[in-house]
């Protein structure tokens, strides 16, 4: 029996052996299964681990709080704080902790993550039961386990996408959160980047969407719903299936109760709430000229923060059109971003000012009522205005009445007209010390390589100064004096100014001065050019920006009032002073409606086809510019004789200057005055600084006497240069090619030769004088010599034709004197003729008469006339013998007398005259 009972014993022992065997085996094996599994796991997750910590690095080297902010609507505020416009998301709005109900944060706590206020940022539990579940289904993940600091990563920083690799990367991340931020911080950021449905982030706007009341004002029902959506914001929200989410709700309650964060009795009656749903959504403002000003220039400086490098002129067409793609895409881009939300915006805009503004342009433009098909006003305004101060912009015209999100102040890109002149033409020629404001430039028709530029109505006053080229709007002196500084000297100072619209194809482009550039310019290019002259020639920072917050990123920009200078106050002086006579002077272009409130400067402008019509101008107040023209360009003969643009600027700038002291403009120290005698002098100044510059004088900068001294002097070798390149090209085109070229040579050449002499620059005079050596050595050489042989042969021709000349005079001289020796003969025979037929007595003497007469006869044989004179003489000396000689006469005189007597006694006696009758 004992022995038995032994037997059995040992019987028991060897089968607990076997068992403890058996278990042991499966221990070892269950242990082998783990150590492998432990080996499989930490195989596959060192390397996801070492890449997980090389992401987080990258990650938390950019990781600040804005890092879980979502963008909110961009909000943009007037210079007082006060809100004129939401652009973007209507429905997010970052909320701190404190301004959400405690309910909410409570039960995300019971509802995800229970132990959210102690650990580390990772449960370890729950992500051991993850990793085994990855290990069982081959990699994919089927269980969570991440906490609210892992979700808060998930939400903001990392993908959705479910995979082992990023639930890794959440765990090392989540830990160094938990070190950079506190456990109140990370609830915030969750509860601002939960998604609940129907575009609603972040408890804000979910319980304003959904309840119509902020997320501090949530009841514990209303908190219970959103915590419970949140899982499953697409189906389970209040406005997609109202009883799930109610059934959710008490999920929600039941752990929040069960967690010791509500009473019981707190849970039955938020269990029965069922809170009414509103789907509210607040109005996002419609742009208007404030908040689309605004928005463009917090555009441009967001560009500038982020490195995007400006260029305003250009060296050729290729880079042109390069920048104008970049500046394009990045421009949209900026833009776009701003509207889709999450910036803070702080203006300088003054809405009391900007009422003013569109009244002004509304009013006055009241008569004008002709509309496109879209309902818009066919003639159209625009118009900026910038506190001097500040140098900022307060009111902006966009349009007429309602004129939309297209503003025209910005958008709208027209000829400037006469408007650029100060800008363009004077302003640099005076900084340059080109001219001053005494400058006499002949207002003329002239030619620039075909391009005439025209005054208005075609009418030139001769030699004029420039000041009063400036208030008449004269063209042809705004023309020569920007040729003469040089188109693209003078652009750049557009450039300095910030013209966004300036082409390359503008460097050629003289009409420019004149302003018609090749794109236009905008409102605000010419505002900020304007308000550069009231600032003493210094452009400030333009725009209307403050400061811009991101939601993300805190302040990344804040106005600093840094000045560029443009011209120097000297100039600025000038300007401001000659712009005075547009507005004060009886010939000035404004004088007719700009009224003497304020101390006024400024320069209309009206394109060749009245199509576009301009006024800048400002006091020490302010600076305003004005346009007035159709959205389609077409020309009206109205713009130019209603002049809306001086009246829309009038009235607006009177209205904004009452009850305002009327302020001069500030003189600068080294202002002096010229009164054309070479000596500068102080000026003195009464109560009215425009009304003191004496007759005859005008200002000129003292700044400057050393640049208007360099200037004249490159003037003067400049002119000398053209004299004596002229003289010389003149020389080198004389040839010799008669003998009075050749004797002209010398005196070609010396006239060459002094002109070239009286050259100031000894540089340029030495390649003249050696261009005149070796022409002169040409022609001096064997040309001349074989010239003055031709000469002297010619000479000698002239000598022997003038020889040859006499020898034929003489022989004229004899044959004359000869014929007149002729002429005499027969003249005297035929006067012995005449004398010896007029002959009525024969006298003895005539005999020697008759002699005579032969004897002149005798001289004339051989003439032609000889056989002729012969015979009228034979027939005169015979009628001369034939006459009675005076006693005969005298014996017939007596027997007349005796006869005579006796007839007259015969008729005394009648007896013997009866006696005697038959």
């Amino acid at each position: 029996m004992k022995k038995l009972f032994q037997k059995k014993k040992n019987g028991a022992k060897k089968k607990t052996r076997r068992i403890r065997k058996i278990i042991l085996g499966i221990v070892l094996a269950l242990a082998g299964i783990i150590l492998a599994s432990c080996i499989v796991i930490y195989a596959r997750l060192k390397p996801l681990y070492r890449n997980a910590k090389e992401q987080s690095y990258d990650i938390l080297s950019t990781m600040n709080e804005g890092t879980f902010k979502m963008e909110s609507a961009t909000r943009i505020y007037d210079k007082d704080g006060s809100m004129i416009g939401r652009i973007g998301y209507a429905n997010y709005e970052y909320v701190p902790v404190p301004d959400v109900s405690p309910y909410v944060t409570d039960g995300y706590i019971a509802a995800e993550d229970q132990n959210f206020k102690h650990h580390n940022g990772v449960d370890y539990k729950a992500t051991l039961r993850a990793a085994i579940q990855l290990v069982l289904h081959r990699g994919e993940i089927t269980q969570g386990g991440s906490t609210i600091t892992m979700q808060v990563l998930k939400n903001n920083v990392l993908t959705q996408e479910r995979k082992f690799t990023r639930k890794i990367l959440e765990m090392v991340l989540a830990k160094e959160v938990e070190k950079k931020y506190n456990k109140a911080q990370i609830m915030e950021f969750y509860v601002n980047s939960c998604y609940y449905g129907n575009q609603c982030y972040g408890i804000q706007s979910a319980a304003k969407y959904y309840f119509k009341k902020d997320a501090k004002d949530l009841t514990l029902g209303e908190a219970a719903m959103l915590v419970g959506t949140s899982n499953r914001p697409n189906a389970l929200n209040p406005s997609a299936d109202y009883d799930a989410c109610l059934e959710k709700k008490e999920q929600v309650l039941g752990r929040m109760a069960a967690a010791g964060y509500i009473s019981d009795v707190e849970r039955t009656a938020a269990a029965e709430e069922r809170p009414e749903i509103f789907e509210f959504k607040e109005k996002v403002d419609n742009e208007d000229a404030m908040t689309t000003y605004a928005i463009h220039c917090a555009a441009l400086k967001l560009m500038e923060a982020e490195g995007f490098a400006f260029q305003y002129t250009f060296d050729d067409d290729a880079s042109y059109e390069a920048y104008c793609k970049t500046y394009e895409a990045a421009y949209q881009d900026m833009a776009d971003r701003i509207r889709e939300g999450g910036y803070e915006i702080e203006t300088s805009l003054d809405q009391d000012l900007q009422k003013k503004f569109q009244r002004a342009a509304d009013d006055t433009l009241t008569e004008e009522t002709e509309k496109e098909d879209d309902g818009r006003y066919a003639l159209q305004a625009a118009g900026v205005c910038i506190d001097n101060e500040t140098g900022m912009t307060v009111a902006v015209l966009g349009g007429r009445g309602d004129a939309g999100e297209y503003n025209r102040a910005y958008q709208a890109k027209r000829q400037a007209g006469s408007a650029i002149k100060p800008l363009l033409d004077y302003g640099p020629a005076i900084n340059e010390g080109v001219i001053s404001a005494g400058s006499v430039i002949d207002d003329s028709k002239v030619d620039f390589n075909g391009y005439q530029p025209r005054n208005y109505n075609d009418i030139y006053r001769g030699s004029i100064t420039v000041r009063e080229a400036v208030a008449r709007s004269s063209n042809s002196v705004a023309v020569q004096v920007l040729e003469e500084t040089g188109m693209r000297d003078a652009l750049e100072y557009l450039g300095r100014m910030k013209f966004r619209t300036l082409s390359y194809a503008d460097n050629h482009n003289l009409s420019a001065g004149l302003g018609s550039l090749t794109n236009g310019v905008t409102v605000e290019d010419m505002a900020r050019g304007f308000a550069a002259i009231a600032n003493g020639g210094k452009m400030r920072d333009p725009g209307c920006v403050k400061s811009i917050t991101s939601d993300l990123e805190g302040e990344v920009y804040r106005y600093s009032g840094e000045e560029t200078e443009i011209f120097n106050e000297d100039t600025a002086f000038i300007l401001t002073d000659m712009m005075q006579g547009v507005c004060r002077e009886d010939y000035g272009t404004a004088s007719e409606y700009v009224t003497d409130l304020q101390y006024y400067a400024g320069k209309t402008g009206t394109t060749n086809d009245n199509q576009d019509i301009w006024f800048g101008g400002f006091s020490p107040y302010y600076t305003a510019v004005t346009w007035v023209g159709y959205d389609l360009p077409r020309e009206s003969e109205t713009l130019a004789d209603e002049k809306y643009n001086i009246r829309i600027w009038s009235a607006f700038m009177d209205e904004i200057h009452q009850g305002k002291e009327k302020k001069d403009y500030s003189v600068p120290d080294t202002i002096l005055l010229d009164n054309g005698s070479g000596k500068y002098s102080k000026p003195e100044y009464e109560e009215d600084i425009y009304d003191s510059r004496p007759g005859g004088s005008d200002y000129v900068s003292g700044m400057l006497l050393d640049k208007i001294e360099e200037e004249a002097y490159k003037k003067r070798l400049e002119e000398q240069k053209e004299a004596a390149e002229e003289a010389v090209k003149a020389f080198e085109d004389f040839q010799i090619e008669s003998t009075a070229d050749a004797d002209r040579l010398e005196d070609e050449y010396n006239y060459a030769l002094n002109i070239v002499e009286e050259m100031e620059d000894e540089n340029e005079k030495k390649p003249l004088k050696e261009r005149l050596a070796r022409k002169y050595a040409l022609l001096a050489g064997e040309v001349e010599t074989k010239w003055l042989a031709v000469k002297a042969a010619e000479e000698a021709e002239e000598q022997d034709a003038v020889y040859i000349e006499n020898q034929e005079i003489a022989l004229q001289s004899a044959e004359t004197a000869e014929a007149r020796i002729h002429d005499a003969n027969v003249r005297v025979v035929n006067n012995y003729i005449d004398a010896l037929n007029r002959r009525t007595v024969y006298t003895i003497t005539l005999q020697s008469v008759v002699e005579s007469a032969r004897n002149a006869l005798s001289r004339c044989d051989g003439y032609p006339e000889y056989n002729e004179l012969f015979s009228l003489l034979n027939q005169a000396v015979d009628y001369v013998n034939g006459l009675p000689s005076a006693e005969e006469l005298q014996r017939q005189a007596e027997e007349a007398e005796l006869l005579e007597q006796a007839s007259e006694q015969v008729e005394e006696d009648p007896v013997i005259q009866t006696a005697e009758a038959p």
